[in-house]
C-alpha cells in the first residue's frame, strides 16, 4: 500500500511542497519507489528501514537528505540523483548494493561511519563539497571510478576490507587517508591537486597503481617532511619498475642497486652485503690457508691461519686499508684484487647513500 501511495501521490505534490518531506521511523518491507521524485524541502528518512529495493532513480533533494541511521537491507539505488544541499548518511547500514553512479553531491555528502555489507558503487559520482567517509566500512567492493572530489575527500580511518577501486580519481582539494585500512586499492591514473594526508603504511602492501601516481606520493610525503615514507614509497616504486622490465643490462644493473643499496634509499643494504662480503672471503682464506704473516726472526713459516686471522685479513682488504702485515699467497692474489674492488664499489655506495638520506632529512 505504501508503495503504491508513492506512485501515485509523492510524484505530483513533492515538487510543489516547501515543506518537509518526514518518513521519520517508517518501515517498508516491500519495494519502495521514489523514482524521479522532487524534494523542494528536507527530506527526512531518518531511522527507516527499507526490507526490500528502495529506488530513488533520477531524484532531486533540494533541501537537506536526512538518511540517518538507516537500514537498507535490498538494493538502495539513487542511479542519477542530485543533492542539491547536504547529504546525511550518518550511520547507515547498507545490507544490499548501494548504487549512486553518476550521482551529484552538491552539497556536504556524510557518510560516517556508514557500514557497506554489499558491493558499493560511485561511479562517476561528483562531490562537490565535502565527501566524508570518516570511518566508514567497506565489505565488499567500493568503487569510486571516474569520480570528481571537488571539495575535501576524507577517508581517515576508513575500512576497506575488499578491493577499492579508484581508477581516474580526480582529486581536486585535499584527499585525507590518515588512518585507512585496505585490502587492495587501486590508484591507477588518479590525480591530486592538494595535498594528500596519509601514511605510507595505509597503502605499502595494497597498492596498485601507475608511476605517475606513485611520483605524487613522493613528492606529496617529501614536501610534508615525511622521509621515511617518501623514501618507501620511492622503493616500492622501483621494485614494480624493475619487475616490469625485460631481461636486460637494465634490469640486472637495476636488481644491483636493489640488493646493495635499496636504489639510493637503504643504506642498510650496503652494510649488510658488505658483511656477507667479508665474511665470504674470510673462509676462503681461511679454510685454504690462503695467507701468510710476514714472519719475525723466531716465527714458524708453516703457521695455520685460524678464522681470526682470516677475518681480518679480509677485514683490511674490504676497505682497502692493507696495513701489510699479512699478504695472499700465489693462487689467492685474485681474490685479494675482487674483494678490494667490492669493497671500494660497496663503501662508495654506502657513503652516497648516507649522504643522500641526510640531504633528504
Amino acid at each position: 500500500k505504501i508503495r503504491h501511495f508513492l506512485k501515485m501521490i509523492v510524484v505530483r505534490d513533492f515538487s510543489d511542497n516547501l515543506g518537509m518531506a518526514n518518513f521519520n521511523l517508517c518501515d517498508f518491507n516491500g519495494m519502495a519507489n521514489f523514482n524521479l521524485c522532487d524534494f523542494i524541502g528536507m527530506a527526512d528518512f531518518s531511522a527507516v528501514e527499507f526490507n526490500d529495493t528502495a529506488e530513488f532513480v533520477w531524484v532531486k533533494f533540494n533541501g537537506m537528505a536526512e538518511f540517518v541511521w538507516v537500514k537498507f537491507n535490498g538494493m538502495a539505488n539513487f542511479n542519477g540523483g542530485e543533492f542539491n544541499d547536504t547529504a546525511e548518511f550518518v550511520w547507515v547500514k547498507f545490507n544490499g548494493m548501494a548504487n549512486f553512479v553518476g550521482v551529484k553531491f552538491n552539497g556536504v555528502a556524510n557518510f560516517y561511519r556508514g557500514e557497506f555489507n554489499d558491493a558499493a558503487s560511485f561511479d562517476s559520482a561528483e562531490f562537490n563539497d565535502v565527501a566524508s567517509f570518516e570511518w566508514a566500512e567497506f565489505n565488499n567492493t567500493a568503487e569510486f571510478l571516474e569520480v570528481k572530489f571537488n571539495g575535501e575527500a576524507d577517508f581517515r580511518w576508513a575500512e576497506f576490507n575488499d578491493t577499492a577501486e579508484f581508477l581516474e580519481v580526480e582529486f581536486n582539494d585535499k584527499a585525507l587517508f590518515s588512518g585507512a585500512t585496505f585490502y587492495k586499492i587501486n590508484l591507477t591514473d588518479a590525480y591530486f591537486e592538494e595535498d594528500i594526508e596519509a601514511n605510507w603504511d595505509s597503502f605499502e602492501d595494497t597498492i596498485d597503481c601507475n608511476g605517475i601516481t606513485y611520483i605524487k606520493f613522493i613528492k606529496n610525503f617529501r614536501n610534508n617532511e615525511q622521509f621515511g615514507d617518501a623514501n618507501r614509497a620511492y622503493y616500492k616504486y622501483r621494485k614494480e619498475n624493475q619487475a616490469d622490465k625485460s631481461i636486460s643490462f637494465s634490469k640486472l644493473s637495476d636488481s644491483f642497486m636493489c640488493i646493495s643499496c635499496g636504489y639510493g634509499v637503504r643504506p642498510e643494504n650496503t652494510l649488510v652485503l658488505g658483511s656477507i662480503v667479508v665474511l665470504f672471503f674470510t673462509f676462503i682464506y681461511w679454510k685454504g690457508n690462503g695467507i701468510k704473516r710476514l714472519k719475525g726472526s723466531n716465527e714458524d713459516d708453516n703457521i695455520d691461519v685460524s678464522f681470526w686471522d682470516g677475518f681480518y685479513f679480509s677485514m683490511v682488504t674490504f676497505t682497502t686499508v692493507g696495513y701489510g702485515d699479512w699478504y695472499p699467497t700465489d693462487k689467492y692474489r685474485k681474490f685479494v684484487m675482487l674483494e678490494g674492488f667490492l669493497g671500494w664499489l660497496l663503501l662508495a655506495l654506502f657513503l652516497v647513500t648516507l649522504t643522500n638520506i641526510m640531504i633528504m632529512i
